[in-house]
């Protein structure tokens, strides 16, 4: 596991080779990088997922393979956050310039409705998500922009599942407040 603070890891061979110029511009210099290697970064909200995008590129995988890899990792560590119930969004930069948004907004069931659910199942249970996108916008990026295949980039985040890792304060709180709503919930009797 990285020893660097949480949140995000730079590689100090990309932390080398940014240049920022005057206009505020950020660039990674291509001949300073080609001279020291591939800059490589990846950042995240836990250290066990910058870990396993790192892992990814270093691996041979590209941004997309590591940047797939790394939300797998946090639909584990961070499960309230960024897990497999959610939605997920990505803006995707290619090398030749073009940006493309994958909309992986949830929608509603068809028959939920405001006539169906009333206003307290509205705000907390099973019946007031939505239908979970991020692992079919996971799956779709990695697919479509990806070099490695999928048992590669979901390697980490199964190894991650299988070994366990350390939960934070915040995750120790979090489990206690689920508790609580748990017991209410008819769902969770």
């Amino acid at each position: 596991m990285s020893t660097v603070p949480i949140g995000w890891t730079i590689c100090p061979t990309a932390e080398r080779d940014i240049t920022v110029l005057a206009g505020g511009e950020d660039l990674i210099a291509r001949e300073r990088a080609l001279q020291h290697g591939l800059a490589e970064a990846v950042t995240t909200a836990f250290p066990l997922a910058t870990d396993a995008g790192l892992e990814i590129l270093r691996a041979g995988g590209n941004a997309f393979d590591a940047a797939v890899a790394a939300a797998w990792a946090l639909c584990v560590c961070e499960p309230s956050a960024s897990g497999l119930g959610g939605q997920t969004v990505m803006l995707v930069h290619h090398a030749d310039g073009r940006t493309t948004v994958v909309d992986g907004h949830s929608s509603a069931p068809m028959a939920a409705s405001i006539e169906t659910i009333g206003r307290n199942e509205q705000r907390s249970g099973h019946r007031s998500s939505t239908v979970p996108t991020t692992p079919a916008t996971l799956d779709w990026v990695q697919r479509t922009y990806g070099s490695l295949d999928r048992q590669s980039v979901l390697a980490p985040a199964i190894r991650i599942a299988e070994e366990g890792f350390a939960i934070t304060e915040l995750q120790h709180r979090q489990a206690r407040w689920v508790v609580v709503f748990l017991g209410v919930s008819a769902g969770g009797k």
